[in-house]
């Protein structure tokens, strides 16, 4: 669903906290262009709200219903509701459970139906035009017939099963979009010439940014945790000629192109920030994050009409074909 994908996104979140102290940060070689702005927190966020999207893409009517109360939620409650230790009792396994219990009880209904018409037909009569007798009473998903029960034919338990085995896991693998092999190459001829561990004697402010610089290619070409290079990381990183060392001004127009490249990033669920060891593009980074922010809290309204929407759709969906089912089982009606 593109449209929940696109309205469940990210945001940024403007806060008086520093930002984090990793490994980079430490390094220093420049002023920081991200004091006043936490960029952990809205990195979180848009982690988060990614993970909402998920569940409404990938989840059941309750862990719909949770998803989308949850874009709705302060980022402290959303935090809680986004909680990924799903081995845990956690708000969303909670849901994913509750989805699959109700999808295991209507699955037992079904095959309670099967023997109901089976039953329907005893003390009939033969009516003839059947390849037996046994193809006239033992209807379609009883045990030694053929084919596809009637719900089977009209794709409800079919649609179901699919319900009931959906991976949990699935839910949590990082959704952000990866470079592929020729991208990945591109990245290695230009960065491998220009990075590499620094040599001893060099003055110790050019030490640390080549430090600095050396650690961000080495993340940029391994990865995240179950995750490979970030293909916005990799657009990045070729249209600048390499890790930037200045940013564009503020108000001018390759700020406003970048920000809004920071904004289609983070709409594609890229929700980590930049690799930026010289730490020069965060009025970039917090301003395209208090704009998405503003942003999907603007589409809240219709967001939540589309989502209804959608579920009350896919109910009336699985109710009809329930319904269609039964009809076909029924004594007298055709087969498909």
């Amino acid at each position: 669903m593109p449209l929940l994908a696109a309205g469940a996104m990210l945001a940024g979140l403007i806060g008086s906290q520093p930002p984090s102290d990793d490994g980079l940060s430490r390094i220093g070689t420049v002023a920081d262009s991200y004091d006043g702005f936490d960029a952990q927190a809205a990195e979180q966020l848009r982690q988060d709200q990614c993970l909402m999207a998920d569940a409404l893409r990938l989840g059941g009517p309750e862990m719909g219903a949770l998803a989308q109360t949850g874009l709705n939620q302060t980022p402290e409650q959303l935090r809680v509701t986004a909680n990924q230790e799903y081995w845990n009792d956690t708000p969303l396994s909670a849901a994913f459970q509750r989805d699959r219990d109700t999808v295991d009880g209507d699955l037992e209904s079904l095959g309670a139906r099967v023997q109901t018409w089976k039953a329907s037909l005893d003390g009939l009569s033969y009516p003839g035009g059947f390849n037996s007798v046994a193809d006239f009473f033992w209807p379609p998903g009883v045990p030694s017939s053929s084919g596809d029960d009637f719900f089977g034919q009209v794709g409800y338990s079919t649609w179901l099963g699919e319900q009931f085995w959906k991976n949990e896991g699935l839910l949590y693998e990082d959704p952000a979009p990866e470079a592929d092999e020729t991208t990945i190459q591109a990245v290695k001829n230009l960065g491998t010439p220009l990075y590499s561990e620094p040599v001893p004697g060099l003055p110790s402010k050019e030490w640390a940014q080549a430090y600095a610089e050396w650690q961000a290619f080495d993340t940029l070409l391994d990865g995240y945790a179950f995750s490979d290079m970030g293909a916005d990381d990799a657009r990045m990183f070729l249209a600048a000629g390499g890790f930037p060392r200045t940013a564009p001004e503020p108000g001018s127009l390759p700020f406003r192109l970048a920000v809004e490249d920071l904004k289609t990033r983070f709409a594609a669920c890229a929700w980590r920030n930049p690799i930026d060891p010289s730490k020069v593009l965060g009025q970039e980074v917090a301003t395209a994050s208090a704009e998405w922010q503003r942003e999907i809290a603007a589409q809240a309204t219709q967001r939540n009409q589309i989502l209804t929407a959608n579920r009350d759709a896919t109910k009336a969906l699985a109710t009809g074909a329930r319904a269609l089912g039964e009809m076909l089982g029924s004594p007298g009606s055709p087969t498909i």
